[in-house]
């Protein structure tokens, strides 16, 4: 029992073998003193029992730590996505600026500038619920499906602003 109660103390991985340790430390302790002597194991017993216990007491500060770590990531996460909608509509503008010289219009259906070869838009990303492109003075949006955020640009590829769609939320 000893044993065992050391090993599960050591098998931190394994979930709720911190509770075993501590039963099978604390069935040990019990047999080892009724043995009067006969039975040894008394500091793997032990050993086991505090084992488990000290990760009885980090399971809070690993919670905490998650607690702490999680809206961290989502606002890299976050701010990744915004970079990455900023990159796609410098390529759309860019894009646009060139149809626009080749075509001699100056507005127009990004659509038109998908379908003519000028660019072609990731899998993740559509065009928003202003897909008309005007030179000067004009904005156009952005749609990234996996976080459900319509992304509004300028004429420049400048963010003006971001919602999530159906929300109305920034």
């Amino acid at each position: 029992m000893a044993i065992a109660s050391l090993i599960c103390g050591l098998l931190f991985f394994v979930p709720f073998a911190f509770i075993l340790a501590i039963a099978f430390g604390c069935i040990a302790l019990g047999n080892i003193k009724e043995s009067q002597g006969r039975l040894n194991g008394r500091g793997m017993a032990i050993a086991g029992i505090v084992l488990g216990a000290g990760w009885i007491l980090l399971i809070p500060v690993f919670g905490l730590l998650a607690a702490m770590a999680i809206p961290a990531f989502n606002k890299v996460r976050e701010t990744s996505m915004e970079k990455m909608m900023m990159n796609q509509a410098r390529i759309i503008t860019s894009a646009a600026n060139q149809y626009s010289l080749e075509n001699n219009v100056n507005t127009m259906n990004i659509q038109d500038v998908v379908a003519a070869g000028y660019f072609v838009l990731p899998t993740d990303v559509s065009l928003g619920s202003d897909a008309i492109y005007e030179n000067e003075d004009g904005e156009f949006s952005l749609y990234y499906a996996q976080d459900n955020r319509e992304y509004f640009f300028d004429s420049e590829g400048v963010l003006i602003s971001k919602k999530k769609v159906g929300t109305g939320n920034n």
